[in-house]
Formats: structure tokens, sequence, C-alpha cells
């Protein structure tokens, strides 16, 4: 593009006046100039290489040193000038093979730090454009469609997004395998076409890459909405969207929680900046029409689990006192008192159903069956 073409010109230029002051400075004969011009098209290669693969964004530094070195020692030798800029390669009697080498090894290394972003989509125009703004400036962005009707696929499209579909379901687990795993890079970070991945967030994550921390998965906090406001009672809803895709595996089951390999560390919830922007605001109805869908998809999810006959009263109470008490609820007014009330009937309708679905055939009523 017109970026890397510019960067072009200006290395050659930087080159052409290090290869003047070269030239002034040595005051060598015609057998030493063309030994100079051979060392300065090794100097081009080292520093293209060393900005390439150790992501230098400050080309001036990067020739400023690379000038004074090549000053300083006009027959600078590939692997040597490399030995000026990493330490791992600045033993004497290095080959260019074994250069090389280093080189794959460090591709390798940033090929590890590179992060897919995955997101499904049916009919998701509405937020779409606002999500994948947030997530522009990741390596990858995979958006897994389900057929849709609406502009999401025109809007995928403006941001030259990788696109794969799978058939249409219910609720997006069930196509989260296939979506992960269609990711070029290791590293995945899943998102919903209607959350918002702040800028400090993208940070955060690539830093736990680059110091390479022994983990294989990150808890990410999230905030969420109702009647306009933010839900202290529901904070900090943490998912597990970033991890490893090698060897993860995400159960079709509703609200269901991958498993992946390695330690799973949590986004400290204080940190607010670092949260999801859920920008779904659901009217009540909608929440209620999902909820009766969501809490039939409970049943198969557990199945094998006890649910006593006192349950279905504590359990419902608990999720109540939890989200408008525990969590400051109280403090979101009108819409805390209603968003705890939902949680508390989330729970009771999937705990009923799950007793109706268990239900024998020798516990109906005789009347009925005859």
């Amino acid at each position: 593009g017109a970026a890397d073409a510019a960067t072009q010109i200006s290395v050659l230029k930087a080159f052409k006046q290090v290869r003047n002051q070269t030239n002034r400075q040595t005051n060598c004969d015609t057998a030493n100039l063309g030994k100079t011009a051979r060392a300065n098209a090794q100097t081009l290669k080292a520093i293209r290489y060393l900005q390439e693969q150790h992501a230098l964004e400050t080309l001036p530094e990067v020739l400023q040193q690379a000038a004074a070195k090549r000053l300083q020692y006009p027959d600078l030798s590939l692997t040597a000038l490399c030995g000026c800029f990493d330490p791992a390669v600045s033993k004497s009697g290095l080959s260019h093979r074994m250069i090389f080498r280093y080189q794959n090894k460090q591709t390798f290394k940033l090929e590890a730090m590179k992060i897919s972003v995955v997101i499904q989509t049916y009919n998701s125009e509405q937020f779409l454009e606002r999500v994948l703004n947030s997530v522009k400036e990741f390596d990858e962005i995979v958006v897994c469609d389900m057929y849709s009707t609406d502009r999401t696929i025109e809007i995928a499209r403006k941001f030259d997004c990788k696109i794969v579909y799978h058939k249409k379901t219910d609720f997006c687990e069930p196509a989260r395998n296939f979506a992960i795993h269609s990711a070029t890079y290791d590293w995945v970070l899943v998102v919903d076409s209607d959350e918002i991945v702040p800028a400090d967030l993208k940070d955060y994550l690539y830093t736990l890459l680059r110091e390479q921390r022994a983990i294989g998965g990150v808890w990410i906090p999230r905030k969420n909405y109702l009647m306009g406001k933010f839900i202290h009672g529901d904070y900090p809803d943490y998912i597990l969207r970033f991890f490893r895709k090698q060897n993860a595996f995400w159960p079709p089951y509703v609200h269901a929680v991958p498993r992946v390999e390695g330690k799973v560390v949590r986004v400290p919830r204080n940190k607010k900046e670092l949260a999801f922007i859920h920008l779904v605001n659901n009217p009540l109805e909608l929440k209620l029409n999902k909820l009766n869908i969501y809490t039939s998809k409970e049943i198969p999810k557990r199945t094998g689990q006890k649910y006593t006959f006192l349950s279905i009263f504590y359990a419902p109470a608990y999720r109540f006192f939890k989200s408008y008490i525990l969590k400051g609820g109280f403090r979101d007014g009108k819409a805390g008192v209603i968003n705890a009330g939902m949680d508390a009937f989330y729970k009771f309708v999937t705990i009923a159903k799950i007793w109706e679905n268990r239900i024998k055939k020798q516990d109906i009523s005789k009347e009925l069956s005859e």
C-alpha cells in the first residue's frame, strides 16, 4: 500500500545518506567501494529483518543505530549487525544458516503473539459495524455467519473479514467449535456481534502474550445494560472468551463454558475499562422471549443434576439476593430490582422445566392417560 511504499522510500533515502557518509569517511579505493556497497546491502537486509521480526515501529531510530554501526564498521556482516541489536545472535562464528534458523524461530514466536477475533452472526447488522470497528486492529477477524438475510455480510466485507458459514441454530454454542477452528492463529478472542472490545482490553491481551505467561485462557468481565442503565447486579459477568484454540472444546449447550488447556486467569473486576461493553438493551418483552428459549435449552445441560423440592424456593431467592444486594443492584433503581427479579425468575423457570421433563409415565394422572 501507500504506507509500505513510503517506508521503502524512506529506507532507500536513509541508506543513500549512510552510503555517502561512509564513502566520505572511509575514502577507500574502488575495490573497497564495492565491498562497502555489499556491506550496505547486507545492512539493508538486516534492518528490514530486524524491523519486521521485532516489530520496530520507530524506523528513524533503527536507521540511526544502523548508520552509526555502518560508519564505525564499514565491512560489518549481517551476522555481526544482527548481534548489535539482539544478544541472542551476538556470538562470534554464527553462519548465515544459523541466522536464518534464528529468523524462523523468531517468526514462530511472533505468530504465537497474533490474535484472531471470532464473531458469530445471524442478521446482526444493528451493531456489527461498531463491533468490527472495535476489533479492526487485531491480526484477523473471522465472521462465522448462519446465512444472514440482512446486510451482515456486506458489512463484514467492508472490514476484510474472513467469512465462513455454518447452518443456523437457535443459539450460538453449537457453531463455536467450527468458528474458532476456522481462525488462522492459535490465540482466539471470541466476541458476540453485540459486544464492543475496548482498546485497553486489546492492549492488555497483547501485553499478556508478549510477557509469555504460562496461561491457557482469560476470563473477561462484561458490562450489561437494562432500561438504558449499566447494571451493577450483573457485573462482572465473567466470560471465558480468550484462549488457545488448540485442544479447546466448546460444549453445544446454551451458556456453556469452553474447555481449555492450561491455567486460566481473570481480568481484575475493578478494571472496568477492560470489560466488554454489551450493546444490547433489549426491552423486557424480548428478554422474556429469550428467557423462555434459553431455559428450555438448559435441560440437556443439567442432565443428572438433582433439584429437591426446596431448591425451587432457595435457588431463585439466592439469585435475587446475590444480584440485588451482594452485587449492588440496589444502586440501579427500578432497573436493578427488575434485573434481579428476572435473574431469579430464570432460575425458577429452569428448575420447573427440569422437573416437568423428568415426569414419568406412572406419575401422570389416570384421567389423562385413559
